[in-house]
């Protein structure tokens, strides 16, 4: 065996266990049997984003539109007849049982007074009271299953006009009218019944105490005002 032999025998026996390891086995004085390849880690799913919760500092609104008969009650109404009233609103539930309400409407009321100018000589007075009221009204509820019943009170600027005219027989006509912005308050009550989620029918009963100045003379314009209609949340 020649020499150039024995040293290529030698340098493959240093080789060898390298060889191995490098091929998966185990170098020499390892443990025969490494242990398995473990599998990767699966892949995580992103966490859901979190459920967005309706903020606590949210009122619930509403918005009513409401119409019916105002009705005079004071004697410096004598003569006049039953009106018509209109009105809408905006609610703010501050919370299930306690309502603010501001309010915008419309009512008016007539009269035709039969009398006499001089004597015996006959006269009519045709007059018409209009006032625009804008209202802030708070409201306690007591809910049961659809149905609400409430209790209510507030305040009411009203921009109040009249005009009267008046014809006799053997006069020329006359007319005076006036306007004014008086103040008053009003109590009353009503109930609620819900039709769907979203939408009740209500029905109010309002009792209105104030006084204007007008054609140089106080009058007080005490009034119970009667309505229904339909109110919304929003």
């Amino acid at each position: 065996m020649t020499t150039t032999y024995r040293a290529a025998l030698a340098a493959l026996a240093l080789a060898a266990p390298q060889l191995a390891f490098s091929q998966g086995a185990a170098p020499a004085g390892g443990d025969p049997f490494p242990a398995a390849p473990q599998p990767a880690p699966a892949p995580v799913s992103p966490a859901p984003p979190p459920a967005v919760e309706p903020s606590s500092s949210s009122v619930p609104k509403y918005v009513a539109i409401r119409a019916g008969a105002i009705v005079p009650k004071h004697d410096d109404l004598e003569g006049f007849d039953n009106g018509f009233a209109l009105e809408g609103a905006v609610g703010f539930r501050l919370n299930p049982n306690v309502a603010l309400e501001l309010g915008l409407g419309r009512w008016a009321m007539k009269a035709n007074v039969q009398g006499d100018v001089g004597v015996g000589v006959p006269a009519t007075l045709t007059a018409e009271l209009v006032a625009y009221p804008i209202l802030g009204s708070l409201k306690a509820f007591l809910v049961q299953d659809n149905v609400e019943l409430f209790g209510l009170a507030g305040l009411g600027m009203y921009i109040m006009s009249v005009k009267a005219d008046l014809s006799a027989p053997g006069y020329v006509p006359a007319s005076v009218s006036d306007s004014t912005t008086a103040f008053g308050v009003h109590l009353g009550g009503g109930v609620n019944v819900r039709l769907s989620p979203t939408t009740q029918l209500g029905a109010e009963l309002r009792y209105l105490i104030g006084k204007a100045d007008m054609l140089d003379a106080t009058m007080h314009f005490d009034s119970l005002q009667i309505t229904g209609g339909l109110i919304f949340q929003l």
